[in-house]
């Protein structure tokens, strides 16, 4: 495991379930994570008695979890019980784009509330160099992740308008397609200070991340 994994992600809720009691509530948050990423969703509801939680997926038909037992067959959902704090969370290790969506955490009674958190897992990401020196070739990926398929199309932008190929100011546009990974890479030959700034790759899903590009002038 990566030590992007061992940094947990998470959301928190917390409720009375003696003042909630018959009142068909909602609440909601949301949750940014990366591929790979390791998160935590939190539910915490006093005075459940011998009541439990369930944790299920908007669109299964399944629960995930009832209790601290899963009922999914994939090891990466585990749900961990605080009892001092009644903490439910829902820790869903190495994150993957088909994870995305609404997670409901409920208690198995009629009448009570409930909790919904939103899992967007951001598909876009954006590696190289960060700090260049002036006359190196500059080197940035952009990968884009999709279900079931990746998106149709990654553009760079730098100061709001789109980087295309362009051999007379030494940049090179590629792109390739595998199975729900489309990647951009963009390289620049020979950078000066004016390549200096931010880097923004945007998917046609309007899903982006950027990089930050320094150049060094000895």
């Amino acid at each position: 495991m990566n030590d992007r994994n061992n940094d947990l992600k998470s959301s928190s809720y917390h409720n009375n379930h003696n003042d909630s009691h018959n009142h068909n509530s909602h609440h909601h948050n949301v949750v940014t994570a990366s591929p790979g990423d390791r998160v935590g969703l939190s539910c915490r509801i006093d005075d459940l008695g011998s009541k439990t939680i369930i944790w299920r997926k908007v669109g299964r038909n399944h629960p995930l979890t009832i209790g601290t037992n899963s009922f999914v067959a994939e090891s990466r959902f585990s749900v961990i019980h605080n009892s001092y704090t009644n903490e439910w969370l829902l820790v869903i290790q190495d994150v993957r784009a088909m994870d995305e969506g609404m997670y409901v955490c409920y208690i198995n009674a009629k009448n009570t509330t409930g909790y919904s958190v939103h899992l967007d897992v951001r598909s876009v990401e954006v590696s190289g160099t960060e700090y260049i020196e002036k006359g190196d070739s500059l080197k940035l990926k952009c990968n884009a992740t999709g279900r079931p398929e990746p998106p149709l199309n990654l553009e760079w932008y730098r100061h709001g308008k789109i980087v295309r190929s362009d051999l007379s100011r030494r940049i090179l546009v590629t792109k390739k397609i595998e199975t729900r990974l489309l990647t951009s890479l963009l390289d620049v030959e020979n950078v000066q200070l004016e390549d200096e700034g931010e880097y923004v790759c945007i998917s046609s899903g309007n899903k982006s991340a950027s990089i930050f590009v320094h150049i060094i002038n000895r």
